[in-house]
């Protein structure tokens, strides 16, 4: 898929504009990452190359609503934002990005934090490994909360298992190729192709 299919002309300034707008909106992303390290998102909408905002009522993809609501409740409490409603997920792992749909390179607005854990890579996977909810192959893998849900999440103290941290933190956070969660005011994401094509360019300063 060419470049020249999303833009108006397939030149140099074209190319040029693309990667000075990402150094300009997303300036504490580039001072902060190490040559190497790489952010990814899956998306289900197919484009070169997209400024997103994100929505402040995410709803879970797999998640059941009263898990979503219970672990906001207490991201809020230590955090003081709903992590999983308001934040956009990415990881450094290309392998789970693509689970979730068409991989992007993904680069947050100046400004964002992060809550990342170093032992958790996906929260739906822990909860199921740890019998809070119930994975039903039979039912379009929806899942289920199982009995006693909320005290085993209570004892597992899961909001625990997680840190903040901002700009100066994003090598730390993406090496761990578990899930981050970005808190941005927009994000961009961008082809997998553009990036490897102009990786020098892109990661000139680094």
């Amino acid at each position: 898929m060419r470049l020249k299919q999303y833009i108006t002309e397939d030149t140099t300034s074209d190319i040029n504009t693309i990667i000075n707008t990402l150094h300009t909106d997303c300036s504490d992303y580039f001072k902060h990452i190490k040559y190497g390290v790489k952010s990814f998102r899956g998306s289900k909408i197919r484009v070169y190359y997209k400024k997103i905002k994100p929505r402040k009522n995410r709803k879970p993809k797999d998640t059941p609503k009263e898990i979503h609501e219970y672990l906001d409740k207490e991201f809020k409490k230590r955090f003081g934002w709903n992590v999983r409603s308001e934040g956009v997920f990415a990881t450094a792992d290309l392998d789970a990005a693509i689970a979730y749909g068409t991989p992007y390179y993904f680069y947050p607005s100046n400004g964002f934090k992060m809550v990342y854990s170093d032992t958790i890579d996906d929260l739906t996977l822990y909860l199921e490994d740890n019998n809070v909810i119930l994975n039903d192959v039979w039912n379009h893998n929806k899942r289920e909360l199982l009995d006693g849900w909320k005290s085993k999440m209570d004892e597992l103290g899961i909001v625990y298992e997680y840190k903040q941290g901002g700009p100066a933190d994003i090598n730390k956070a993406l090496q761990t190729f578990n899930e981050v969660i970005f808190k941005c005011d927009f994000y961009y994401i961008v082809n997998i192709d553009f990036v490897t094509e102009h990786f020098d360019e892109i990661y000139r300063d680094i």
